[in-house]
């Protein structure tokens, strides 16, 4: 669920702060007010393309951030959580920088994501119906999805999926068994070659590790008994020699100055250090063993062990992988034939149950496609578009190379008048007619999807009267099971809302700006007035909005 959107200098907006609720909010305003501005920045945020165009006049970039409310998403928790971008809280945050130059820049939960990824997300978190550009209905995919989750296919989908997954897996076996033996005999006998040098020489990761600190603990040891044997000579040989020496002169010198007592007892102190530390060094010394033979094998053995992998051009510790993975091929290489006939029986038996599983799905899908196009054809009719006549078209084709949702095309048909031919959505129906089907999809499928947020934009394009009442009603209904955004032209309509928010420019000195301010209910009664008089608002066209807004609410008409 929306529920805050903030915008800074994009188009006629300086700075906007929205708060969102559940249920049914309207936007409304006089034409050219702006409403389409609110859309364009949401549109944006959401992923949609980016130009130096969407800046406010003298601004130095546009700055657009939604929240969104997401516990009851688990679909849109799942994605985040596959892309390390889950959120600590229930909250999640998108916001898009244009800068002057075109360039932008987006950021999921505060870290910089590529723009696709957003458009990803933003598809999962919003669907905008009413412009094609952002109109998820038209794609294949979604109307597939949408028919798959109409007739509670999910255990059906889920065989497909896992014999597709299997199908797929023993084709790529396949085709590295085919790769792995086709080499000649020349390059089979350099791949054992490699194999048997690897097996003479590769260690496991820890292995390596371990020789390592081997060596350096025999390396260090040579270097210790070189430098205690120095030492402890240097104070055998010179130190404790002299100091003796000294020690000695003075004693015979003290008699006649007595002054020299205290350096003495110095110098005697530091004799007697001088003789532990050079007892503790011959200990040292002694137990110090140096084994320069096994530092020499190591030495070898390592050197063995980083040249064979700088020949494969492998980290050291992934020689061992890369050996199973030699094996492997020298392995398939051998026995290939048997193995491929092996697969290809396997691969055969696989085709063979996921077709029978593809098929039982396209009955399930043909079955309940006459329902949906009959619970959408009932919808639309509701709404001001009796001519038209749906079609949910399932074509199933038992040629066609397996995949993952089947072997069915599912296409979303109209014929908006008759005599005139029937389409496909987005080649037949206008912006304000796809928007009237999508809200028709939506309520036949609002006790199977929960928690979604949809904006209708044109959906009262060409109604009025009573079917502008029917089209309030059914957005008020469809919001029971999501958040339901709508800009509306229509009094009718704009009576239904939960929320009401008006769109209005505020005229400056230099410039224009949009603003956008939500109503209470003494402000939402002066809206609807004004939406149903003309120049000048009497008490009937009061009375009229009161009574409208009354009906709006409670469902009555």
């Amino acid at each position: 669920m929306l529920t805050h959107l903030a915008i800074r200098d994009f188009a006629l907006i300086e700075r906007l702060d929205l708060e969102f609720s559940s249920g049914f909010s309207v936007l409304t305003g006089e034409t050219g007010a702006g409403k389409s501005i609110l859309l364009d920045a949401l549109q944006l945020v959401l992923g949609g393309r980016a130009s130096a165009g969407v800046l406010r006049a003298g601004a130095s970039k546009a700055d657009v951030s939604a929240a969104f409310d997401v516990r009851e998403r688990p679909a849109v928790r799942s994605w985040l959580s596959d892309h390390d971008l889950e959120p600590e809280d229930a909250e999640l945050l998108l916001r898009r920088v244009v800068n002057a130059d075109g360039r932008s820049r987006a950021y999921v939960n505060g870290v910089q994501t590529p723009i696709q990824k957003m458009r990803e997300l933003g598809d999962r978190l919003v669907e905008i119906h009413g412009q094609h550009e952002f109109q998820t209905l038209v794609r294949a995919p979604e109307q597939l999805r949408l028919l798959d989750l109409f007739a509670n296919n999910t255990k059906l989908l889920s065989e497909v999926q896992a014999a597709f997954k299997r199908w797929r897996d023993l084709n790529a076996e396949l085709e590295a068994l085919r790769s792995s033996a086709a080499m000649s005999p020349a390059e089979l006998d350099l791949l054992r070659h490699q194999v048997d040098e690897l097996e003479r020489v590769a260690v496991e990761p820890q292995e390596l590790e371990a020789l390592h600190a081997e060596h350096r603990q025999l390396a260090s040891a040579e270097s210790l008994m070189a430098s205690t044997g120095q030492a402890s000579e240097a104070l055998a040989d010179t130190v404790t020699p002299q100091l003796s020496a000294v020690v000695q002169d003075l004693k015979r010198q003290q008699s006649t100055m007595p002054a020299l007592s205290e350096p003495l007892d110095l110098l005697e102190s530091a004799l007697l250090q001088a003789q532990e530390a050079e007892s503790v060094l011959s200990r040292q010394v002694r137990e110090l063993e140096a084994n320069p033979q096994r530092v020499a094998e190591l030495d070898r053995q390592l050197d063995e062990i980083h040249s064979l992998a700088r020949k494969h051009r492998l980290p050291a510790e992934d020689l061992p992988g890369h050996l199973v993975s030699l094996r492997a091929r020298c392995e398939a290489a051998a026995d290939a034939d048997d193995t491929e006939q092996a697969l290809l029986k396997s691969l055969a038996e696989t085709e063979e149950v996921y077709r029978a599983a593809a098929t039982s799905l396209s009955k399930a899908r043909q079955r309940a496609a006459k329902k949906l196009a009959s619970a959408i054809a009932d919808t639309i009719s509701e709404v001001g578009m009796d001519q038209a006549r749906f079609e949910v078209a399932v074509a199933f084709d038992a040629k066609k190379p397996p995949s993952r949702t089947g072997l069915d095309d599912v296409t979303f048909m109209i014929q908006t008048n008759p005599g005139s031919p029937a389409g496909t959505l987005d080649k037949v129906a206008s912006g304000g007619e796809l928007s009237r089907v999508a809200l028709a999809v939506k309520v036949a499928l609002a006790a199977k999807e929960r928690g979604r947020t949809m904006i209708f934009d044109e959906v009262d394009a060409g109604v009025g009267g009573a079917t502008a009442q029917r089209v309030g009603r059914k957005l008020r209904e469809l919001a029971a099971s999501g958040q339901v955004l709508s800009v509306t032209h229509l009094p009718q309509v704009a009576a239904c809302g939960h929320q009401h928010y008006r769109v209005e420019k505020e005229q400056r000195k230099q410039s224009t700006l949009t603003r956008v301010l939500a109503l209470d209910d003494e402000a939402r009664l002066q809206e609807l007035s004004r939406m149903l008089g003309g120049v000048e608002i009497t008490e009937q066209t009061v009375a009229h909005a009161a009574e409208m807004l009354s009906q709006g609410e409670s469902g009555a008409g």
